[in-house]
């Protein structure tokens, strides 16, 4: 699997195929809990063409109904903890992606909070800005850091 990179502006996010099949499937079940059908229709459209490769991933709609990512969070949270394999093989199936185990349901909310604030640019939260500052965020600032003594 690859990673589909959103560009808005001059910041990128960059999302692995397999979890944005689980962001769009979220996003489209919150669209449909409120009953907006534009911004269903035009996830639905998202599609994946191979690794990295996703064709017609327009956000402006979800940029004009920023509610869908609340409605998305409240979807994934409904399910517990994790999302059960089950439920992403009947409901995420795609192909090019097989799901073994369940998900973490936290991940997905990241991942789901993630595409909010890049596609609305909305000032991360000190929450969510701690959460980043840890475990592979940390290491790569490190990094980073060092290299730039050198």
């Amino acid at each position: 699997m690859g990673h589909h990179v959103f560009i808005n502006g001059k910041t990128a996010l960059r999302m692995n195929d397999a979890n944005l099949y689980v962001v769009r499937h979220f996003l489209i079940v919150g669209a449909s809990a409120l009953k907006l059908a534009e911004p269903k229709a035009e996830l639905e459209q998202w599609d994946w063409q191979g690794p990295g490769v996703w064709i017609n991933t327009e956000v402006e709609v979800l940029r004009q109904h920023p509610a869908v990512f609340d409605a998305a969070i409240q979807a994934v949270q409904s399910l517990g903890d994790k999302v059960d394999v089950a439920y992403l093989k009947t409901h995420v199936r795609k192909r090019g992606v097989q799901f073994l185990v369940d998900k973490d349901v936290r991940k997905i909310v990241d991942d789901i909070t993630a595409l909010r604030e890049h596609v609305l640019q909305v000032p991360i939260s000190p929450t969510a800005a701690a959460q980043r500052s840890s475990g592979l965020w940390a290491r790569l600032r490190h990094y980073f850091r060092d290299t730039r003594k050198r």
